[in-house]
């Protein structure tokens, strides 16, 4: 059975849900579905600012009062993450109607056959981008209940070991009453865990989404290569009609390009801007102190956000190599063996336009790619170096 459209993005559809999204429109989506996701959108949306807020209130507490300063560091990266999964969510409801266009076109051009399918080798493609995707998600669920249930693991190891009972909230935050030992606890618990979840959701959502539209282009590019370069010329009028419908298929996926880097690219700015800043908090805190369960879930929390950082550059490494690949393909087609003049002419500028690589971009200001992980890696470490030595001082 041919697989469907959607099974590409199956798993950003369902994190998108979870925080009540509909990040294109869909034309099996009902009005009552829809009055249920804005509901889940504003619930969630205000619970987890509510504590964005109030973990604001506690780092400014704790640096004017130079206390809590350890906890303080590792709220600041909580607030990073909330920011980042913020403007993710934002960015995609603001370009809604650019993903709209972009989702029909793909669905346009998609392989639907079995025929077809094969012959793009789409299963390979679904098959790569889905073991990236549950990995992808995989870590950062793993990461997220790790950090969402440590408050009541150390609650219920104080129970079991008859230790004295200190209750603690999965995340820092200010409140201005008191709510240890009364049913708040329990409340703010359970909100607080949702903040993490939605947090978590918003963040993952996009970069699944990007990668499921990515493995598109790529496969769609990589089709045009092999069968430009599989074509062999043979002097008469088809061969040119044949380039021509090649052109126009290239520049299509072009086009559809364009409308990822307009779609993603404000979000993918913000991401590298904020994850710098978190991956350099949370180093800081795996590197002071001792190693324990505090510091195993901020080298959790590490790994994941670089891992994060990494699946986009690679992405974007992938796209810019499949659409070089064009520029190869016709270069090894036999061209010079019976082509016409106008085809060879045509080839040449075909040629001209594939040695100019698409590029997943952050905007105009950032291309992403593998080297743009290395640039990155650097300057994670001049920051990271330049927070040490001033935390430090500072403690």
């Amino acid at each position: 059975m041919p697989e469907r459209f959607e099974k590409f993005i199956k798993i950003a559809n369902f994190f998108y849900l979870c925080v009540g999204i509909e990040p294109y429109k869909n034309s099996n989506q009902t009005s009552k579905n829809s009055i249920i996701l804005a509901l889940v959108f504003y619930i969630t949306s205000i619970n987890l600012n509510f504590y964005f807020i109030f973990e604001l209130v506690f780092i400014y507490v704790a640096f004017s009062t130079g206390t809590n300063f350890t906890e303080a560091i590792q709220t600041a990266s909580y607030s990073g993450f909330i920011i980042t999964s913020d403007c993710k969510m934002l960015s995609v409801w603001y370009k809604k109607k650019v993903l709209t266009n972009l989702i029909k076109n793909l669905k346009e051009i998609y392989p639907i056959s079995r025929k077809q399918q094969t012959d793009y080798n789409l299963k390979n493609y679904l098959r790569d981008v889905t073991f990236v995707m549950y990995l992808f998600v995989f870590m950062y669920m793993v990461l997220i209940w790790f950090f969402n249930l440590f408050a009541i693991l150390q609650y219920t190891i104080a129970m079991v070991m008859d230790r004295p009972i200190e209750q603690f909230l999965p995340y820092h935050v200010w409140l201005p009453w008191d709510w240890k030992n009364t049913p708040w606890y329990y409340f703010l618990n359970a909100t607080e865990i949702l903040a993490g979840y939605t947090a978590a959701s918003g963040f993952i959502a996009s970069d699944l989404l990007l990668c499921a539209l990515v493995t598109q282009i790529c496969m769609h590019l990589d089709y045009i290569h092999r069968k430009i370069e599989e074509f062999t010329p043979n002097g008469g009028k088809d061969d040119l009609i044949y380039l021509n419908r090649m052109i126009a298929y290239h520049q299509k996926i072009l086009y559809l390009t364009d409308d990822i880097n307009a779609a993603f690219g404000v979000s993918l700015l913000f991401n590298f801007s904020t994850s710098s800043v978190i991956i350099c908090f949370v180093g800081v805190q795996v590197t002071t102190g001792v190693f324990n369960l505090v510091s195993l879930k901020f080298t959790v929390f590490l790994i994941s956000s670089l891992f994060q950082v990494f699946l986009i550059c690679y992405y974007g490494q992938k796209i810019t190599l499949s659409s070089e690949n064009i520029a190869i393909g016709l270069y090894s087609q036999k061209w010079y063996k019976n082509a016409t003049t106008s085809y060879k002419r045509t080839l040449i500028l075909m040629m001209n336009r594939a040695q100019k690589p698409v590029q997943l971009k952050a905007t105009i200001a950032l291309p992403i790619s593998l080297r743009t992980f290395t640039e990155a890696s650097s300057i994670f470490s001049n920051i990271f170096q330049f927070m040490s030595i001033l935390i430090y001082l500072l403690i």
